[in-house]
C-alpha cells in the first residue's frame, strides 16, 4: 500500500485558528491578552487576599482570569501545531518560541491571582466554595487548600517562571528538535532509505525477523550517537525538577504528581505493586508468543512481531470507517464527536521527516477544538492508536461544557477515555467480518497494547523513581542511566525476553521522561480503570455507560475520587484492580491469543 493511502487525514486544516503563521491576528490576540492581563492586575491585585472577600468580586475575577487564558491559548495552539508538523523549520521554531516567551510574560503578570487565593485561610476558601455564585468553581477553590503548603512567594514564583524560559523549556525544545530531525539510515529490499523514528519503530511489527533486528539496533545506535546530549538534557531536567520540589517543600519526587492527580500515595503504591505481582502474566504471554512464532525465546525486537502475516493493511479511510463504526456501536454521542475530527480535518495522520514523533491529542482550551497527530502505518496497532487519541479528543469535547479552570481532567482520568476506546474497539473488531480470520492478530494487538500501557509504564515509572533518587547525589553518566534502565526492564522481562545490547538506550526515546515527570503511572491507572469501566458497562448496561459519559463531561469539575465514588468505584480498596488483571489473564488464556502453529497456518 502506498504511503499516501495511509496518510489520508493530514495535514490539519488550521483555518479555524488563524490564516497561517503570518496571520496578523495571532500577534494581535497575544497583545490583547497581555493588555487584558495588565488591566486585570490594576483591577484585582491586592484585593483577593482579603478574608472578607466578596464572592461576587471573586467570581468576576475568575471569569476575567479565564478569558485571558482563553485568548492566549489560541495563538499558543497554532504555534504548537505548526511547529510539531515540522520541528526542523527555523521559522516554526521561532514562532513557537515567540509565543512561549510572550505567554510566559503574561503568566508572570497573572501569577499573583492564584497566589493571593492561596493566602486565604482554609475556612475562607471553604466558605467561598460553598457560595451559590461560586459553586461552579468549588473544586478549584478547595484545591487551593491542598496546594497552599507548596506555594512560594510571588518573587520566588516569578524567578522559577523566568528560569523555565531559559532553562527547562530550552532543554525540552532541544530534545524535541533532535528527535524530530533524527533520521535512521536503513537498507530495505536493497534500497537505502532514511526513516523517521516512527517509521523505524513501525518495522518492529514486520514478519521479517532480520528486518526487525536491524531496525531495532539501527534505531538504538542513532540514539546512542546522541547520547551525550540526551544524558545532559535528562540530568538538567531532573535536577531542575528536584530543586523546584525542594523549594516548594514537596516530601518526595512523586508527590507533585500525586497532588496534581488528587490521589494518595498508598493508592499509586498499591497499584504499582499489583502490576509487579502480575508480571508473570506477561512472562506467560511471552512464552506463548515465542511458541507461536516458532522461536525458542523472544528478543526485545520480537515482542510486536505479527502472529499472522496475512492481516490486511488498512488504509486511513478504512481505519476511519472501523473506528467510527465502533464508536457508533457504543454510543451515538461518541460517534458524532469522533466524526467531527475527520470532517473538520483535525487529524494529521501522515508519517514524515521532521514531524514530532509519537501520537498526541492537543487541547488547550474548552472553546477551541482539539487536534490529533499520529504516524498512521496501516497496522492494527496504528488503528488502536487512532482510537486512543480519538478517546482523548472525545473526552476534551465532552468536557468543553466546563469553563477553562474546570475542563482539563487530571492525568489519571485523562488516560481513561483513550484506553476505554481501545477496549471498545477490540470488542467491536472481534465481531467484524474483516477480522473473522484474524482473531489471533487482534488479541495479540490488544494484549501487547496492555503490556505497553500497563506493565511497561510501570517499568518507566520505576526507572524515573531511581534516576530522581540517584540524581540527588551526583551527575548521572550515560552508563549509569542505561544501567538503571536495563535493570528495571530486566525485572519485567525476566528470563522470557532477551534484551539486545542497544536496548539500554531505550529510555532516550520516551518523551514523557523529559516533558512530564511521573506522568506515566497515569497510563497504568487509566488503562486498568478503563477495563473496569468496560466490565461494569457490560454487566450493568447503558445506564452505566451514561455514568461514564457524565464522568467525561465533568472534566476537573470534581475530584477524581469523588467522581469514581459516585459511580460505586473505590481505587483505595486493595482488591479494586483485581478484575482488570483477571481480564488480562483471560485474554492471554484465550485460544486465539496463542494458537498452535498449525492453527495459525490454517487461519492464514
Amino acid at each position: 500500500m502506498k504511503d499516501k493511502d495511509l496518510a489520508t487525514g493530514g495535514p490539519w486544516d488550521l483555518e479555524d485558528l488563524y490564516h497561517g503563521d503570518e496571520d496578523p491576528r495571532l500577534c494581535e490576540d497575544l497583545g490583547a491578552a497581555r493588555d487584558k492581563a495588565l488591566g486585570f492586575v490594576a483591577s484585582f491585585k491586592g484585593k483577593i487576599n482579603n478574608e472578607n472577600l466578596d464572592p461576587k468580586t471573586l467570581l468576576s475575577a475568575i471569569r476575567k482570569y479565564e478569558s485571558i487564558h482563553e485568548m492566549g491559548m489560541k495563538p499558543y495552539l497554532l504555534a504548537y501545531l505548526y511547529h510539531s508538523s515540522d520541528t526542523r523549520d527555523h521559522n516554526r521554531i521561532r514562532l513557537l518560541q515567540k509565543v512561549r516567551e510572550t505567554w510566559g510574560e503574561i503568566s508572570r503578570i497573572l501569577a499573583f491571582f492564584e497566589l493571593e487565593i492561596k493566602t486565604l485561610s482554609g475556612d475562607s476558601l471553604t466558605r467561598l466554595a460553598a457560595h451559590e455564585d461560586l459553586l461552579r468553581y468549588r473544586h478549584f477553590l478547595l484545591n487551593q487548600i491542598r496546594f497552599k503548603p507548596y506555594a512560594l512567594s510571588e518573587p520566588e514564583e516569578m524567578m522559577i517562571k523566568r528560569g523555565h524560559g531559559s532553562g527547562r523549556d530550552a532543554f525540552l525544545s532541544l530534545y524535541d528538535e533532535i528527535m524530530g530531525s533524527l533520521n535512521v539510515p536503513m537498507e530495505i529490499n536493497g534500497k537505502e532509505r532514511s526513516l523517521t523514528i516512527d517509521q523505524t519503530r513501525a518495522l518492529l511489527y514486520s514478519p521479517d525477523r532480520a528486518l526487525r533486528e536491524t531496525a531495532s539496533e539501527t534505531l538504538f545506535l542513532g540514539l546512542r550517537k546522541q547520547g551525550v546530549i540526551f544524558k545532559n538534557i535528562l540530568n538538567a531536567l531532573v535536577l531542575d525538577y528536584s530543586q523546584e520540589n525542594q523549594y516548594r517543600r514537596h516530601p518526595s519526587p512523586m508527590h507533585r504528581a500525586h497532588l496534581l492527580n488528587e490521589v494518595n500515595k498508598p493508592v499509586i503504591d498499591g497499584m504499582m505493586a499489583s502490576v509487579e505481582v502480575h508480571y508473570p502474566l506477561a512472562w506467560k504471554y511471552f512464552r506463548l508468543k515465542a511458541r507461536g512464532l516458532g522461536l525458542k525465546g523472544l528478543k526485545t525486537h520480537d515482542i510486536f512481531a505479527p502472529l499472522q502475516t496475512d492481516v490486511p493493511q488498512l488504509g486511513f479511510p478504512e481505519a476511519e470507517a472501523l473506528v467510527l463504526g465502533a464508536m457508533k456501536d457504543l454510543h451515538p454521542l461518541f460517534y458524532s464527536t469522533a466524526k467531527e475530527f475527520f470532517d473538520d480535518r483535525r487529524i494529521d495522520a501522515e508519517s514524515r521527516s521532521g514531524k514530532q514523533n509519537g501520537a498526541f491529542c492537543k487541547c488547550l482550551s474548552p472553546s477551541i477544538a482539539p487536534y490529533i497527530s499520529l504516524g498512521y502505518n496501516g497496522t492494527l496497532r496504528g488503528l488502536m492508536t487512532l482510537a486512543h487519541e480519538l478517546g482523548h479528543g472525545i473526552h476534551y469535547r465532552l468536557a468543553s461544557n466546563q469553563s477553562y479552570l474546570n475542563f482539563r481532567p487530571p492525568p489519571v482520568l485523562a488516560e481513561t477515555a483513550s484506553t476505554f476506546m481501545e477496549v471498545a474497539l477490540t470488542a467491536y473488531l472481534s465481531c467484524h467480518k474483516v477480522f473473522e480470520r484474524h482473531g489471533s492478530a487482534l488479541l495479540a494487538t490488544r494484549i501487547e497494547g496492555i503490556l505497553t500501557t500497563v506493565f511497561r509504564q510501570n517499568v518507566i515509572t520505576r526507572f524515573e523513581q531511581a534516576i530522581h533518587h540517584e540524581r540527588q547525589d551526583h551527575l548521572l553518566s550515560a552508563e549509569e542511566i542505561c544501567r538503571i534502565w536495563w535493570d528495571e526492564n530486566k525485572r519485567f522481562y525476566g528470563q522470557q525476553v532477551e534484551m539486545t545490547a542497544g536496548y539500554a538506550w531505550g529510555w532516550a526515546r520516551i518523551p514523557h521522561l523529559f516533558h512530564c515527570p511521573f506522568y506515566c503511572y497515569s497510563y497504568i491507572f487509566g488503562n486498568l480503570l478503563s477495563i473496569i469501566l468496560f466490565q461494569n458497562f457490560q454487566e450493568k448496561g447503558d445506564g452505566f455507560l451514561e455514568a461514564i459519559i457524565d464522568l467525561l463531561k465533568a472534566g476537573s469539575f470534581l475530584a477524581p475520587m469523588e467522581m469514581l465514588t459516585e459511580m460505586g468505584l473505590n481505587p483505595e480498596d486493595k482488591s479494586f484492580w483485581k478484575p482488570a488483571f483477571q481480564y488480562i489473564e483471560d485474554l492471554i488464556d484465550s485460544p486465539y491469543a496463542h494458537p498452535p502453529r498449525e492453527i495459525l497456518k490454517g487461519l492464514s
